[in-house]
């Protein structure tokens, strides 16, 4: 009985060794949000012209950049990233997300308000997840 669950047992660890994106796709159930509404509810900056809050980037080199920097604390990287290259984000304003890039860690996404309606911009997919909302009638069509 003893050699039948050490046996199971190895079977098991040499299953999760050699098969683990097979077995960690089916426990975390991850939803696309490709195609989807959102709009930003927190970290709104107050003006379009400066302030601090929630950007969105001209280039994915400088949303790369800005993510390296948060990832490794290393905030020389950062400062590469040129502030005319930033659209400032006020509360309200809505985004259309294209599709991820970067290991899925940056987003393409469409900015449907603002001086720069309709133009393809960057955001950092943990910032969306943060700061942003999905509308509710997106919400309705995922369920």
């Amino acid at each position: 009985m003893l050699i039948k669950n050490v046996k199971t047992n190895i079977i098991a660890f040499l299953v999760i060794i050699l098969f683990p994106n097979e077995i960690l796709s089916e426990a975390v159930d991850e939803t696309s949000i490709n195609n989807t509404t959102w709009v930003l509810e927190k970290n709104g900056s107050t003006s379009r012209m400066y302030g601090k809050g929630q950007v969105a980037y001209h280039m994915l080199g400088d949303a790369y950049h800005t993510y390296l920097a948060r990832q490794t604390q290393d905030w020389d990287l950062f400062s590469f990233v040129d502030s005319r290259n930033l659209e400032r984000l006020i509360k309200g304003d809505k985004i259309y997300v294209l599709n991820e890039k970067s290991n899925k860690r940056i987003l393409e996404v469409n900015l449907l308000s603002g001086p720069s309606k309709n133009r393809k911009m960057y955001i950092l997919k943990e910032d969306l997840l943060k700061n942003f909302n999905m509308l509710d009638d997106e919400i309705n069509e995922n369920s």
